[in-house]
């Protein structure tokens, strides 16, 4: 099953910011930068969040999302 935009973007941006290496965050962001190219602003805003939540809810429960 392939992985929507919106999905590999969420994936991305979460990535980037619980990468253990600043390098490999670095990459997760040029990755997320790349996919986002062309999808609008609502869109990228909603991964964002999406993003954030997963990270939220990872911390407080100590289960991957």
């Amino acid at each position: 099953m392939e992985m929507t935009r919106t999905e590999a973007l969420t994936l991305a941006l979460k990535l980037a910011v619980q990468a253990p290496t600043q390098q490999q965050s670095d990459e997760a962001l040029a990755h997320a930068r790349d996919i986002a190219v062309g999808m609008d602003d609502h869109d990228v805003d909603l991964c964002k969040k999406a993003a954030q939540a997963a990270i939220e809810y990872e911390r407080e429960h100590g289960e991957l999302v």
